[in-house]
């Protein structure tokens, strides 16, 4: 998986807490850049203050998880 890849610090997270990251995050907000794009933020979780989970939806809204990182603060997109 690219996460655990790219991403060590939160690579040894499982599946399913990402995924409960997402159904519990504290701001989802959409992506920056990509259509259809959405970004959630879970604080708590991971090695950092927020764990980040970029989520990309088709026309039919379903979601592939693009990346997931650990951020010190929220960005100012957000």
């Amino acid at each position: 998986m690219k996460i655990a890849r790219t991403h060590a610090d939160i690579g040894c997270m499982r599946r399913r807490e990402v995924f409960h990251a997402i159904a519990t995050a504290d701001l989802v907000v959409p992506h920056p850049w990509r259509l259809r794009g959405v970004v959630y933020f879970r604080g708590g979780m991971g090695p950092s203050r927020w764990l980040c989970i970029a989520v990309q939806y088709d026309e039919g809204m379903n979601g592939v998880v693009r990346t997931a990182f650990a951020r010190r603060r929220l960005p100012g997109w957000a």
